[in-house]
């Protein structure tokens, strides 16, 4: 299984998008912070996302079968419209 999540490193915290369901987003909080051993994680909402982006790279956490990656490329992943990714199946 693949859990993907986009975020920004700013100022020394880490910034993540505003999830659809409180739930969704406390687990992927909770799993975040996990595998970046850190504590420093927030919730933007669309307007900060908004202006995070325009002067910070957006990264991309990936997760699949305890391998941790980050990357700047989203080119093998899908946003699912939920402030997560979905891997794409390689051919």
């Amino acid at each position: 299984m693949t859990r993907t999540t986009r975020f920004i490193k700013a100022n020394n915290a880490y910034w993540l998008p505003r999830p659809t369901s409180w739930m969704g987003g406390w687990a992927r909080s909770i799993w975040f912070k996990r595998s970046m051993q850190t504590k420093d994680v927030y919730i933007a909402g669309e307007d900060t996302w908004d202006k995070l982006i325009e002067d910070h790279q957006v990264m991309v956490l990936s997760d699949c079968d305890g391998k941790v990656n980050v990357s700047t490329s989203n080119d093998t992943i899908e946003f699912d419209g939920a402030g997560a990714y979905l891997a794409k199946e390689e051919d």
